[in-house]
């Protein structure tokens, strides 16, 4: 999913909590790098096992990408998928758009 989040501060709490990181039985968020920006991967359990893994990345403080897979999905095949996305180029679309 892309999204605008229009700065919606809801939308955008992950980020503004950048060093909020947490690990428990029931999953995990951590601070990331993908494609040369800030992210947050979040991890999802039950019973020990995961169920779910998100790759969310914000692009120019406003573009919410957000990649989801499920128990069968690596991190490192969401990260993936992830940056097949060209962020770089949404970035600049996002920034020529401020400026109009």
């Amino acid at each position: 999913r892309i999204m605008d989040t229009g700065f919606s501060q809801f939308l955008l709490m992950p980020f503004v909590m950048m060093a909020m990181e947490y690990d428990g039985p029931d999953g995990s968020m951590k601070n990331a790098e993908v494609g040369g920006l800030q992210a947050k991967v979040v991890v999802e359990k039950e019973d020990g096992k995961v169920t779910e893994t998100q790759v969310m990345v914000l692009v120019s403080e406003r573009i919410l990408v957000n990649g989801e897979g499920n128990e069968f999905a690596t991190l490192d095949d969401v990260k993936a998928y992830v940056e097949k996305i060209d962020l770089k180029k949404l970035a600049a679309l996002a920034a020529k758009q401020k400026a109009e």
